[in-house]
């Protein structure tokens, strides 16, 4: 797994979602990143849409994790996204959802970067701190990218 998981470029604060449902908000991270990170948009939203329906990836506290592999990226990378208007995302706590942090995995190693991630991100998930702070700095691009590179740049 490349040492630089997260790119400050992939940290998209107040992103604007009309009607603000999870398979619009989907659609337009996977356009947003799929640019950025030069990989198939249309794949990678039908890679997001399909998790999503396999389970919610909606946890608590207004975050959600959606996740998937994508063929032709060659390393680990992560989003951070937050919304103008929270999403209606079907939450495990019921909870529209104003914070996703997208994790995407190249297709060649498996699960195991996968993994790694999504273990290391759920457990500062766990804490409420840290949590605070995320929504604290919800419009502010350097201060959620230094707190999610902190975790997973290394």
């Amino acid at each position: 797994m490349s040492s630089e998981v997260l790119l400050k470029d992939c940290v998209i604060t107040d992103l604007k979602i009309n009607p603000a449902k999870k398979d619009v908000a989907l659609a337009e991270i996977a356009k947003d990143l799929g640019s950025i990170l030069n990989v198939d948009a249309k794949q990678l939203e039908k890679g997001l849409l399909a998790r999503e329906e396999e389970g919610t990836t909606g946890f608590t506290d207004g975050i959600a994790i959606p996740h998937t592999q994508v063929s032709d990226l060659n390393d680990a990378r992560i989003g951070v996204v937050t919304f103008e208007t929270p999403i209606s995302w079907e939450s495990l706590d019921g909870k529209d959802i104003e914070i996703a942090t997208v994790l995407l995995t190249p297709n060649s190693n498996g699960n195991q970067d996968h993994l790694k991630l999504l273990s290391m991100l759920s457990r500062k998930l766990m804490n409420e701190e840290f949590v605070k702070q995320l929504h604290d700095n919800k419009h502010n691009q350097d201060g959620l990218f230094n707190m999610i590179a902190e975790i997973v740049n290394k």
